[in-house]
């Protein structure tokens, strides 16, 4: 039913025809209205905070403006614990919607970029590659076949075949992500997600060896933390590793996407090593 005063709809009658929120706060009627929404008009709010619970606040009691415009209900908490819930739960998907954003316009910026601008960033990321040594004190390089204006890392590939290197590349079935060597990049061909993959023939690295592995990503953090595609292959597959410290594991991408300051860490997040861009580095100290 629908309460006499805020008008939001609720299940159980125990107050008189009142809902549990105007009972219990003992909440005012006929106050004045606010937006709600400063680009949809569509709807309001009154202009009524509940009492401070727990350091939060709330608003409470939306309902509908003058036009009558349908508009999806939203479900009311039966108590103040439904609504305390039901705030950190709007919290959470907040945050998880912020890191979706993230991804979603540092892909959108990504795309945007032409042949030649991939290629000279690329070619910059590479020379800092080569100039801080990296590989020397591993013999397993574990690369990536770029996609969508990645950074692209023909160019090292190059460098490390000519320096003896044994090159892996990465292979995905279901849910899982394996290395598999790779002597020629002709041996790479079409596989999941169309990116470029080795045949399971090849050899394959195990995850427990020592290994420079160079991570693509849409957004890094200068704490060493990254946001990729969404499907968790590369935190799965370092957490995979007997000891981390055998693994040294660095993103690479274009300066946007190397965001200072930020933190967009999950609970499952593993965090790399060091970042390269084209205009800098950043390493994390353990």
């Amino acid at each position: 039913m629908q309460c006499k005063r805020c008008k939001t709809f609720f299940k159980y009658d125990k107050y008189d025809g009142i809902c549990p929120q105007c009972a219990y706060f003992n909440r005012p009627p006929g106050m004045e209205e606010v937006d709600l929404f400063e680009d949809d008009k569509r709807f309001q709010a009154e202009n009524y905070v509940l009492p401070q619970m727990e350091g939060i606040h709330m608003e409470l009691h939306k309902k509908y403006d003058s036009d009558k415009k349908p508009h999806k209900k939203k479900k009311t908490a039966k108590n103040n614990a439904g609504h305390f819930s039901g705030y950190l739960e709007r919290k959470a998907k907040e945050n998880m919607e912020t890191k979706k954003e993230i991804r979603s316009r540092l892909k959108k910026q990504r795309s945007l970029l032409g042949g030649d601008e991939c290629h000279n960033m690329s070619h910059e990321i590479y020379k800092r590659l080569i100039a801080l040594e990296l590989d020397r004190e591993y013999d397993n390089i574990l690369l990536y076949s770029a996609i969508r204006n990645e950074v692209n890392t023909d160019e090292y590939f190059a460098y490390l075949i000519n320096k003896a290197k044994r090159i892996y590349y990465p292979r995905v079935s279901g849910n899982t992500m394996s290395f598999y060597r790779v002597r020629s990049l002709d041996e790479l061909n079409c596989g999941s997600f169309n990116i470029k993959e080795p045949d399971m023939t090849k050899e394959y690295t195990q995850a427990d060896g020592r290994a420079l592995m160079i991570v693509p990503g849409l957004a890094f953090s200068d704490t060493g933390y990254r946001i990729g595609y969404g499907k968790g292959f590369y935190d799965r597959y370092l957490s995979s590793f007997t000891k981390r410290d055998t693994v040294m594991a660095v993103g690479v991408g274009y300066d946007f996407q190397l965001l200072s300051g930020m933190t967009f860490e999950d609970e499952y997040d593993v965090p790399l090593d060091g970042v390269i861009t084209d205009k800098r580095e950043v390493f994390i100290d353990e």
